[in-house]
């Protein structure tokens, strides 16, 4: 049982720490691409309008595939569930704002 305990926890502080490094690594990334978009000519701004918007798409949560998961794992599956979907609304957001510079 202590076993058990040990693994769950240190696999939570993996992902959390997965998470924190990731975030920062976001911000980071959308801050120069920030800087990129205000020295752009309008033909290379149009180009990365469609490039946005195809980024947008891969945010999307897949909320049927989330809900059968969560019905068989006896829904343990939601804490997962909620933090996806948290975190692709996080990056959508984020590229929105990025689409609103242009």
């Amino acid at each position: 049982m202590e076993h058990t305990q040990i693994i769950i926890g240190f696999i939570l502080i993996s992902f959390s720490l997965f998470i924190l490094i990731k975030l920062r690594n976001e911000s980071k990334f959308f801050k120069k691409y920030q800087e990129k978009l205000a020295l752009m000519t309008v033909e290379q701004k149009i180009s990365q309008t469609i490039i946005i918007q195809n980024n947008m798409r891969k945010y999307e949560t897949s909320h049927v595939l989330h809900l059968f998961l969560s019905f068989f794992t006896a829904g343990t599956w939601l804490i997962i569930w909620v933090l996806q979907t948290a975190m692709n609304n996080s990056n959508k957001r984020k590229w929105e704002n990025l689409l609103s510079c242009i």
